[in-house]
């Protein structure tokens, strides 16, 4: 697994203004489960990462150049 995922997960949230809870419930998601994708355990799906670029407003490049 990428170790650089949880940040680039938590830079974007951050980027955007939205909590943990918030991202969480967009994704529906419990805030524990968001919270370890952020901290390296564990990992989105395909389409919750495809929700999260959609929220972001970023494309899918932006998002794997980040993981590198």
């Amino acid at each position: 697994m990428n170790k650089k995922l949880g940040k680039t997960l938590k830079r974007f949230r951050l980027k955007s203004g939205l909590t943990q809870q918030e991202v969480a419930e967009l994704l529906s998601v419990s805030r524990p489960t968001y919270i370890k994708w952020e901290n390296d355990f564990g990992s989105p799906s395909f389409l919750q990462v495809y929700m999260l670029i959609r929220t972001y407003n970023i494309t899918f490049d932006d998002f794997v150049i980040d993981l590198k």
